[in-house]
């Protein structure tokens, strides 16, 4: 999609909105499959790249695959600790031995005492002063464009009937089952309680990709942020926190005359896209980054014209397209549930352990073996088959920040309407796995929570815009 229409106005776009002060929208019950013996390895310590391929939790039942005792000593990085526990303080980001963070953890990012960041607070003042509200054509959502090809479009891709913007595909106002079976192989008690229906009333633009790191750079400019720079700039932009996304989206939206999503006020932490440092967490793979004050943070408006993250009950629904079965895989089951061997229709549609070896220099070991290291890392978006829907890697490479707070569902066979999830919690959803899971985290409806102050190799993001109502 043309993002820019010069390189030059974004540059100022991202600058003014870095600076904080930005007004936007208020805003039969399946067998256990077989785990793959080659996970048993007994190693203490596992790549953080995906907590939730943890070796002890490998030759788990697939049915509780995550309540493990290992997992109340569950590393920061370990984005399948239980939501209270993932990374839940911005002081907890960086400390291994934090093993005992319960929900009743109340400290909020703005109380974060990182003495590694002490020294870097001034450099995300970049324009104390600025004022970026006059410079967005805010308002009313515009009514929808008809086509039936692209030439009916004056500007983007005619996507399902509809003009959208080029790189996003349209998806139209929906009512879905959301959730699992409690009979689903690979359900977790801790985080799921059956099914509920949910009631989308608004039309989405959907990105087709998640957010690249050539993406990153063009619209925030600055150096590249990402672990695996290696991969290219066709790859996710990882190791930016959820406040790094929003800043993002609020950029991406200026530069087009859109509404800032986003009120992100009281910044601090390492500048925006610093990304982490060698001397950080196994080598600079995780850190505590930059956030803003959660109590200046709107409600999330959906009609806001602007980019956004998607809401979990969006991101599930567009994930699935129209589909209800366990994975997204072509017969909806996984035939081999660990990493060996590769199982076939996942290899289709998916970057994950069982596939995901680095074909550039990458230090990050999959294996969870020393002895036999096997490098791996994230791969260039839109290389597998994609969903439904037409989106690319909503199944593995980087997990998928989205609006919501860690929290519990709604009681299952309820009805609810736009959800946006709790009011608050100590952490943030994120969905769709990664180039380091394996088999059971790759279920359409898993799900995981990380520090909205957390930035980590696996973490990255896609966005969406609310589409305008459709024509009489």
């Amino acid at each position: 999609m043309p993002y820019l229409k010069s390189r030059l106005s974004v540059a100022i776009a991202a600058m003014l909105l870095l600076a904080g002060g930005v007004a936007g929208c208020s805003s039969e019950p399946a067998q256990t499959p077989e785990v793959d013996a080659s996970l048993d390895t007994g190693a203490p310590d596992t790549p953080p790249g995906d907590a939730d391929a943890q070796p002890s939790d490998a030759d788990s039942s697939p049915t509780d695959a995550d309540a493990q005792p290992e997992d109340a000593d569950a590393q920061p990085e370990d984005a399948d600790a239980q939501p209270e526990d993932a990374d839940a303080q911005p002081e907890d980001a960086d400390v291994t031995e934090d093993a005992d963070v319960t929900e009743d953890a109340d400290a909020q990012p703005e109380d974060a005492d990182v003495t590694e960041d002490a020294d870097v607070t001034e450099d995300v003042d970049v324009i104390e002063d600025a004022d970026v509200t006059e410079d967005a054509d805010a308002g009313d959502l515009p009514t929808l464009i008809t086509c039936t090809d692209d030439s009916d479009c004056a500007e983007g891709v005619c996507s399902n009937g509809v003009c959208a913007p080029e790189g996003y595909v349209y998806v139209p106002p929906a009512t879905y089952t959301r959730g699992a079976p409690p009979s689903e192989p690979g359900f977790h008690e801790g985080r799921e309680n059956g099914q509920h229906t949910v009631v989308l009333t608004r039309g989405l633009f959907v990105k087709t990709t998640t957010v690249t790191q050539g993406e990153w750079l063009e619209v925030m400019g600055g150096t590249n942020p990402a672990y695996f720079a290696a991969c290219g700039e066709d790859c996710p932009v990882e190791r930016v926190t959820w406040w790094e996304a929003l800043l993002f989206a609020n950029a991406l939206s200026a530069s087009e005359g859109l509404e800032a999503c986003y009120i992100t006020d009281g910044c601090t932490g390492r500048a925006p896209g610093s990304g982490c440092r060698p001397t950080d967490r196994n080598g600079g793979q995780m850190c505590t980054g930059h956030y803003c004050d959660d109590t200046q943070l709107a409600s999330l408006n959906l009609d806001c014209n602007g980019y956004r993250l998607p809401t979990e009950a969006e991101w599930e629904y567009v994930a699935r397209g129209g589909t209800d079965t366990a994975f997204l895989t072509s017969s909806g089951t996984l035939t081999h549930w660990g990493t060996t061997p590769l199982d076939t229709e996942m290899d289709q549609i998916a970057w994950y352990r069982g596939n995901s070896q680095a074909p550039y220099t990458s230090e990050y070991d999959c294996s969870s073996d020393p002895e036999n290291p096997v490098y791996c890392g994230t791969r260039p978006v839109a290389q597998k088959a994609p969903n439904a829907f037409g989106l690319y890697d909503i199944t593995g490479n980087v997990w998928e920040l989205v609006w919501d707070w860690s929290g519990d569902y709604p009681e299952p066979g309820t009805t609810v309407t736009d959800p946006t999830g709790p009011a608050s919690s100590n952490a943030r959803r994120m969905r769709g796995g990664t180039f380091d899971s394996i088999g059971q985290y790759l279920r359409v409806a898993y799900r995981t929570g990380i520090s909205e102050a957390t930035r980590s190799s696996f973490i990255g993001f896609r966005l969406v815009r609310t589409a305008p109502p459709a024509q009489d």
